[in-house]
Formats: C-alpha cells, sequence, structure tokens
C-alpha cells in the first residue's frame, strides 16, 4: 500500500502539470477563437463543431491517433512517436502563435465615422478630377430652358475654380443623370439630349452634339 502511495506522490508533480497543460489550453483556445470565427477558418464549418457526426469523427480520430502512438511503443518505434509529436507541436504552435502575432501587431479597431462639415449644397457630385478637385453640378431652370451649371472644385475651397453653362436638352429629359467622361485635358458631359466637351483647363466649350 505505501508503494502504491509512493508511486502516486512521484507522479502527482506529472499530473499536474499535465492537468495545467489541458486548462491553459483550453484558456488559450477560447482566447484566440474569435479571430478564426472572423476568417471563417472553423474546421467544420460556422456551426459544424456542434453537429453530432463531426464530435464522433473527432472522437474516432482521437482513437486511432491514440492506437497508433501505443502500436508504435509495441513496436519499439519510439522515434516515430518522437518527430511525429514534435510535427505535431510545430503545427500548434502555428496555430497558436499567428493569431496572438495579429493580435499584438494588428490594431483591428474601428473609428466610427464621423462629419467633419454638416453644410448642405445644391449641387450634385459627379466625378473626382486629379487627386484634390472635383466637378460638379447645378440644375435650373433659366426662362424655361433646363441648364446645367459645371463647376470644377477644389477640395476643401468654396468657390469654383471655373463654372460653365451648358443646356439640359428636350425638357423631356428633365430628370436624367449626366453621364461625365473625364479625360486627360477634356471632359465629356451627356445630358441625355446633348453632348458637349468641356476643356478643364478653362472650362471653356470645345464641341457640341445632339443625341440622336
Amino acid at each position: 500500500m505505501s508503494d502504491v502511495a509512493g508511486d502516486f506522490r512521484r507522479q502527482l508533480p506529472s499530473m499536474i502539470g499535465m492537468a495545467g497543460m489541458f486548462v491553459a489550453t483550453i484558456f488559450l483556445a477560447m482566447y484566440i477563437r474569435p479571430w478564426y470565427d472572423k476568417a471563417g477558418l472553423q474546421a467544420f464549418g460556422e456551426a459544424g463543431a456542434s453537429q453530432l457526426r463531426y464530435i464522433g469523427l473527432e472522437l474516432l480520430m482521437i482513437f486511432i491517433f491514440t492506437a497508433a502512438i501505443l502500436l508504435l511503443a509495441k513496436y519499439k518505434k519510439e522515434w516515430v512517436i518522437k518527430y511525429g509529436i514534435m510535427g505535431i507541436l510545430f503545427i500548434a504552435l502555428l496555430y497558436a502563435s499567428i493569431p496572438l502575432a495579429h493580435q499584438i501587431l494588428v490594431d483591428d479597431s474601428v473609428t466610427p465615422f464621423e462629419y467633419e462639415s454638416t453644410e448642405e449644397t445644391e449641387a450634385t457630385y459627379l466625378t473626382e478630377i486629379g487627386m484634390d478637385q472635383y466637378l460638379d453640378t447645378i440644375r435650373s431652370n433659366q426662362s424655361g430652358e433646363l441648364v446645367n451649371t459645371i463647376r470644377l472644385m477644389q477640395w476643401g475651397v468654396d468657390e469654383p475654380i471655373w463654372s460653365t453653362d451648358i443646356l439640359h436638352g428636350n425638357v423631356s429629359y428633365e430628370f436624367s443623370e449626366l453621364i461625365v467622361v473625364p479625360g486627360p485635358d477634356w471632359v465629356t458631359i451627356n445630358t441625355g439630349a446633348v453632348i458637349n466637351t468641356l476643356s478643364l483647363t478653362a472650362g471653356s466649350i470645345v464641341s457640341t452634339y445632339d443625341c440622336f
């Protein structure tokens, strides 16, 4: 009886170490799990881990793995066991260290979007020009004629660099959107009834065509 108690005391530190390792592994898995959930890297899909067939498959693979280890130990293949365990530990370290490094090094915090200005404008944005300019338009009715005032604007500046009035054309196209095709030196604007090409430098009308 004393021999059994002595063996138990000698094995107790190892048993406590194994139990502590399993507990630490479980807490580590709980900590890094959101990283895998967010990336959609679950082993059996989002809901697969809770399905009975996959739980049974995991248990079966554990039994097969245990049987293989016992068989290798029976036939004195310790070197296979050693290098196999080292390979498994290497893969496990990759699965744990990569998410941990990502959480430490990558800032995933999201800055809430806030408007810097709440000022409203009657102009409609058309397209960007270069890195710091854009075109917009203001549609108006002048003596029964629809007119689009095309403006080249600078970001952060209230006054346009230039503005040019172009006729919108047939009144049946009153609600049609402008189709804008910018180029290196010109911009072509299709109202649905009239196609105008404007110079980006001065805003002057280079050519005008009626749509058929």
